[in-house]
């Protein structure tokens, strides 16, 4: 299961997130914090590395990177890690023996390297970015992996525009996915990036989500409107288990769906 993670930003990491927020909110960019945003701008909460996750409207997109580089943002240099997964490649081919010691004694940093890889390789493409603690991620498409073949796939484009177009102001700073949207993306996480392992933070969160939903009309149908079109037939069996919050059986109870 995977480590939970807060940390703290200093006053100029809380300066340079403000910062960014203020400009895509000045420039009207269409984003959405997509998790772990309840004690932003101070503190990030999650799983990994913590970082914070940012989806930017696809056409938008060359701007808000602009904007992040405006706020004091550090851009990761992609040919760089990859050359250093290369490396550990090559040598994993020529060593096969050594390969599993190369990799799990070689740092977090450069093992993200796999990530960024992912993220170049399917459709779902993001840009990261640094300034000291604060890790930030802005995503163009989002995909996740399928439980039929492994490979990443791009979520449907009218979902992902949904999320933006129902997206809510928080502590009138920044934007959040809507509650249906936010369940609805951790269960994906879940189910299909996490093959149904469910990180204590998640299970919490996505707890506190479904009463948000649970309590308003709205809500359940925009819910049920976002599991039609990612589950299709499956969708009534992925909301059952969700409002019964039995997490970490949805991925197996999808398995073993005839029609899915």
């Amino acid at each position: 299961m995977e480590r939970f993670v807060a940390i703290r930003f200093t006053p100029e990491e809380i300066s340079v997130l403000t910062k960014l927020f203020s400009n895509l909110r000045d420039e009207n960019i269409l984003y959405a914090v997509l998790r772990g945003h309840k004690l932003l701008p101070e503190c990030s909460i999650g799983t990994g590395t913590g970082d914070v996750d940012i989806l930017i409207y696809h056409r938008q997109y060359p701007r808000a990177i602009a904007l992040a580089h405006e706020a004091g943002l550090k851009q990761l240099e992609r040919d760089r890690a990859l050359s250093r997964l290369t490396t550990l490649a090559l040598k994993g081919l020529i060593y096969p023996h050594k390969s599993i010691k190369w990799f799990t004694t070689h740092k977090l940093a450069d093992l993200k390297t796999v990530g960024r890889l992912a993220g170049h390789i399917m459709d779902a493409k993001y840009t990261e970015f640094q300034f000291g603690e604060l890790g930030l991620d802005l995503w163009e498409h989002l995909g996740h992996k399928s439980m039929m073949n492994g490979r990443y796939r791009r979520i449907d484009q009218v979902v992902e525009d949904d999320m933006l177009a129902s997206r809510m102001l928080q502590k009138n700073l920044f934007y959040t996915l809507s509650p249906p949207h936010e369940l609805a993306h951790l269960v994906n996480r879940i189910v299909l990036d996490k093959e149904g392992d469910v990180p204590e933070y998640y299970r919490l969160t996505m707890e506190q989500l479904v009463c948000q939903v649970q309590q308003e009309d709205r809500f359940l149908r925009h819910f049920d409107w976002i599991l039609a079109h990612i589950y299709f037939k499956a969708a009534n069996l992925v909301r059952e288990k969700v409002f019964t919050k039995q997490f970490n059986t949805i991925r197996i109870s999808l398995l073993t769906y005839q029609d899915y």
